[in-house]
């Protein structure tokens, strides 16, 4: 799993489990919410141009989306050597 998919598909949890929209997320973020949708479905190759604003939009820390993303994928990785 690419770190972009990854990282969209820890935002999207994030931000249901807020009960944002992706519209509400955008306001936060001052961006257009297909940003949002591409960012979620991994379509952004500069995603690092944007964790800063996610993170705090979504009251979290960088760090805290960048750990969880690294979770993701290591989770990924051990379901498929299974």
């Amino acid at each position: 799993m690419e770190f972009a998919e990854a990282f969209g598909l820890v935002t999207q949890a994030r931000r249901q489990r807020m009960g944002l929209s992706q519209s509400d997320l955008a306001s936060k973020m001052g961006v257009h919410r297909n940003l949002i949708s591409m960012l979620e479905r991994g379509e952004l190759a500069s995603v690092q141009d944007y964790a800063d604003k996610v993170a705090c939009a979504l009251g979290c820390r960088t760090g805290q989306m960048l750990s969880a993303t690294q979770r993701v994928i290591e989770g990924f990785e051990q379901d498929q050597d299974t």
